[in-house]
């Protein structure tokens, strides 16, 4: 809708201006920007990532791409590389150049991710999620009863069989590359896009820090496509919102969601 305010020239005459805001159409533009670019990345870096992996491990690209079906040593190794370059190039590309070329900001600037915070504010941390553990426990219960969780249950089924695949490996060096890919660079690479991109141009774009969260927080447990986990993946992804927003540190919520 156009908003129409009513000026005086030096002339006299009067004049009708628009002063619908600038910025909120240029915010929305530069979203668009930067989702086509993350979906470009998702598409492309991902089949660019399989075929590197399967390149090196001499396996087709098909059996990589469909890991559930996956069973032998190699081909659970080659798919856990692949889903390592694959949450670079989903996740950390589509941010550095929508940084670069569209926003034309610092990265580390941007993010709020020059330095740690204090070691009391990282200590209190693992107390945030021990505290509401409990109710993301009982909000998964609450989509079984409602079910919620019988959405997609088929894509549910073959996540379950990829974790297990690569939980199979055994050895130290396998256990600390499984902790590192599913744990620590999932927290860094999602939240530096969620927290750090998604949830910082909502709150430019509705003025309303807590829409802002929440709406993030929303779209982060969608994109997982895991529907029994929804509701507790969205008030995680509150939590995270929260202490990213409250501390104006992304290394909070990056820890948290690692731990």
């Amino acid at each position: 809708m156009l908003n129409l305010q009513t000026k005086f020239t030096k002339k006299g005459p009067l004049i009708m201006t628009n002063t619908t805001s600038e910025s909120e159409t240029t915010t929305f533009m530069k979203f668009i920007a930067f989702f086509l670019i993350a979906i470009g990345c998702s598409l492309i870096g991902g089949m660019l990532a399989a075929g590197i992996v399967g390149l090196l491990f001499g396996i087709p690209i098909n059996e990589l791409t469909n890991i559930s079906e996956i069973s032998s040593s190699n081909k659970v190794q080659a798919a856990r590389l692949t889903q390592f370059f694959a949450s670079i190039v989903t996740f950390i590309l589509p941010t550095w150049l929508y940084l670069k070329f569209v926003l034309k900001q610092p990265f580390n600037t941007y993010l709020n991710l020059k330095s740690l915070s204090s070691y009391k504010a990282l200590m209190f941390l693992p107390l945030i999620i021990i505290t509401v553990n409990p109710f993301i426990y009982k909000s998964t219960e609450w989509t079984r009863m409602l079910g919620i969780s019988k959405i997609m249950e088929a894509n549910t089924v073959q996540m379950n069989k990829v974790i297990e695949a690569f939980l199979s490996l055994e050895g130290i060096p396998n256990i600390a590359f499984n902790l590192f890919v599913m744990a620590i660079m999932a927290g860094i690479t999602e939240e530096i896009l969620f927290r750090g991109v998604i949830q910082k141009g909502l709150k430019r774009f509705f003025k309303n820090p807590h829409l802002a969260i929440w709406s993030a927080a929303l779209i982060f447990s969608v994109i997982h496509m895991e529907f029994e986990g929804s509701i507790a993946r969205m008030g995680l992804g509150a939590v995270f919102g929260y202490l990213y927003f409250y501390s104006k540190n992304l290394w909070n919520p990056l820890i948290a969601h690692a731990l």
